[in-house]
């Protein structure tokens, strides 16, 4: 058996495996298909289709109508247009498994190159499952025939809501989905998976190797006396000691007696060495670091190297507000996206955006005609001077909706005779604007204590809006004692602190809304003087759906909204 050093990187080792797990379903070997056309990977619920009630998060959840996404490539030397038909759609005893539309187009894919037919047409599959929760791990089949002669796949589709404790609210539901469909975790318990749970050094070197040789990895079995303090044989023994033995760990103490500590939780710091060796081998070191990268990590330090290593690899953000927290336990939700990460599996779909029009500038024509309308009533006995209102009614092109108050002021002596001749003297007061503005601006309306209001998905904009910025990372600044309130105007989204880096985000836990739907408000005194990020769970990361509260001490100037 080779050694981890001489053995091929994660990523090299599992490039096979990892084509099961991409996108939430899998492409299985038992595919028998021409070199000109090859299967590569299939995304379930990534994007919306006319038909689907898809709550878009990269699951198929039972009862859920989405669209179902192939990927090809085309290994020929000459272009190659084809479409699809899918048929078959089956899975355990107990569900209903329905093929909506069979039918998908890749439209022409040149030489070389990987096409899908969301991308290429926007016309692919779509299917629904249903039904009472037949086994554990729920997976469906079905079989596509490509327009070629015997070219065709099975495809393999998970089915989501897997455990009672994790729902798609989650911060963590799509990466535990993902972990458990590898085969890398069956959970902790029946139905649930324990997300908020610390992950022990015993627990951990079983995460590790899954992740590493795949699920069907099995251990040789432990020699008495490696560990002081791990029973051989046990529940964990083969696994710390294969751990060992690929120079991933070498305990929690050397010895004498050498000692491995299996049910002290993992530390933040300690993760970061577990994932980096058994990624890159035994032999692995990582670049020195460069001080600054995380507040609460010194540079150099015993972990520095390691942690800002995982940073440049993109698998953490860190813990929120520019920090690390390496001495935090790391929970077994915040490890299914470090070994999501670390094994290549894709994160969930981005959010889809709605972009904002342009402004229209209307063509107005500058002149105006007014015609007044006016109404007479007087008696035959009069003053000889009097004053009377006239009202304007314009006409023509672009009349702006306005009233005209003018003054009629008459001099002289009116005779009680039938036949009068009154020469008026009008005065118009007021304006006319007669220009069109058609800029959307969100509403913001600070309550009498003070409270710094931030809309959130306001329909004109399609997407999370604060009063500060229309796009981007919102800078939101207040004073020490302020109140911040979101309050949602449109669809699902929620408040949630920490930080998104790379496509993924990282909460702090300093505060969390929940994924809400309208109508919602959340509100949230702060009391320390700091910056404190966040995001939207649905809609965060480089699509301008997150936010920064920037607190002043109190009594500074009160800052400009």
């Amino acid at each position: 058996m080779l050694s981890a050093m001489d053995s091929p990187s994660l990523r090299d080792r599992f490039a096979t495996f990892l084509i099961v797990v991409l996108g939430m379903v899998s492409s299985e070997a038992r595919a028998q298909v021409t070199p000109a056309v090859t299967p590569q990977k299939l995304q379930t619920d990534f994007r919306p289709a006319p038909g689907s009630n898809s709550n878009i998060n990269g699951v198929l959840e039972p009862g859920e109508s989405v669209q179902i996404d192939p990927f090809w490539t085309n290994a020929s030397t000459t272009p190659q247009a084809f479409t699809g038909t899918a048929s078959g759609l089956t899975g355990p005893p107990g569900g209903t498994y329905n093929i909506d539309d069979a039918t998908a187009d890749y439209g022409t894919a040149g030489a070389g190159v990987t096409v899908d037919c969301n991308s290429a047409t926007g016309d692919c599959y779509l299917m629904t499952i249903s039904g009472a929760r037949p086994v554990a791990h729920w997976d469906a089949t079905f079989t596509e025939n490509l327009s070629f002669s015997s070219v065709f796949n099975t495809w393999t589709i998970h089915i989501g809501n897997s455990f009672t404790d994790v729902l798609t609210s989650n911060q963590f539901y799509f990466f535990v989905e993902s972990l458990f469909h590898s085969g890398v975790t069956g959970g902790c318990g029946v139905s649930i998976y324990c997300p908020d749970t610390a992950v022990t050094r015993a627990q951990m070197s079983a995460f590790l190797l899954k992740a590493e040789h795949g699920p069907a990895y099995i251990p040789p079995a432990c020699t008495p006396g490696v560990f002081a303090d791990v029973a051989c044989p046990s529940l964990f023994a083969d696994w710390i000691e294969q751990l060992f033995a690929e120079g991933i760990t070498g305990g929690c103490s050397a010895g004498p007696p050498a000692l491995y500590c299996p049910d002290n939780p993992v530390t933040r710091a300690q993760m970061s060495v577990f994932l980096l060796k058994t990624e890159h081998g035994s032999g692995y070191l990582p670049p020195a670091c460069t001080p600054g990268v995380f507040g609460d990590v010194t540079c150099p330090s015993l972990f520095a190297d390691w942690i800002e290593q995982l940073f440049n690899e993109g698998i953490t953000g860190g813990c929120g507000g520019g920090n690390y927290c390496p001495d935090n336990s790391n929970t077994r939700g915040q490890m299914a996206v470090f070994l999501d990460k670390i094994m290549g599996l894709p994160g969930p779909p981005p959010p889809t955006i709605t972009p904002t029009p342009p402004p229209v500038t209307p063509t107005v024509t500058p002149s105006i005609t007014l015609t007044p309308s006016i109404t007479r009533t007087f008696t035959r006995t009069m003053a000889p001077s009097f004053t009377r209102t006239f009202t304007f009614t314009p006409t023509g092109s672009n009349p702006p909706t306005q009233t005209f108050t003018p003054t009629l002021t008459a001099t002289g002596s009116i005779t009680p005779t039938r036949t009068n001749t009154i020469t008026p003297t009008f005065t118009r007061t007021g304006s006319s604007t007669n220009t069109r503005t058609n800029t959307r601006t969100p509403t913001f309306t600070p309550t009498a204590n003070g409270n710094h209001v931030v809309l959130v998905g306001p329909p004109a904009a399609g997407g999370m809006t604060f009063q500060d910025s229309f796009s981007g990372t919102s800078l939101t600044t207040i004073t020490a004692g302020q109140t911040v309130e979101w309050q949602w105007q449109t669809s699902v989204h929620s408040t949630t602190s920490g930080t998104c880096t790379s496509g993924f985000c990282t909460p702090d836990g300093l505060w969390d809304s929940q994924v809400k739907n309208v109508p919602f408000t959340y509100t949230r005194q702060f009391n320390t003087v700091g910056t404190f990020a966040y995001y939207c769970q649905i809609h965060g990361g480089p699509f301008g759906m997150t936010g920064v509260i920037n607190v002043l001490p109190a009594g500074a100037p009160q800052p400009r909204r």
